[in-house]
């Protein structure tokens, strides 16, 4: 399935952010809080000619409960938003749905787009 206008080529950032962990009495843990990417490198890559680096920002909410096998894997949604015109310019507005794994080997984050749509519902 072609996939337009998508691109895998990377982008050099860094993250850092604030989190709030509330662990609830059935062991779920809810997770806020406020991350902010800026892009690292070489100008022409991900630094503009002016010498700028490109920021967003994502507001988070994650959900991270026991589970048998693996403790360690959350699941939550981000909302970005950035006035970058260059290679963050995409994340604006954007609602992203993730799952991070963690391990001793590191730790795996995947992101996916959530696009919405209206869902007319019939009553009988």
């Amino acid at each position: 399935m072609p996939t337009h206008g998508v691109t895998t080529a990377p982008i050099n950032a860094t993250e850092t952010g604030k989190l709030r962990l509330k662990t609830q009495s059935n062991g779920i843990t809810i997770v806020e809080g406020q991350s902010i990417l800026m892009t690292k490198g070489a100008v022409g890559e991900n630094i503009s000619a002016t010498g700028q680096r490109e920021n967003a920002t994502a507001m988070i909410v994650d959900l991270n409960g026991l589970r048998p096998g693996d403790p360690r894997i959350s699941t939550g949604v981000a909302f970005f938003s950035t006035n970058s015109t260059g290679k963050l310019a995409f994340l604006d507005k954007m609602i992203a749905i993730y799952q991070v794994k963690a391990s001793s080997g590191g730790t795996a984050i995947k992101m996916w787009e959530w696009k919405g749509a209206d869902i007319s519902v019939e009553s009988k």
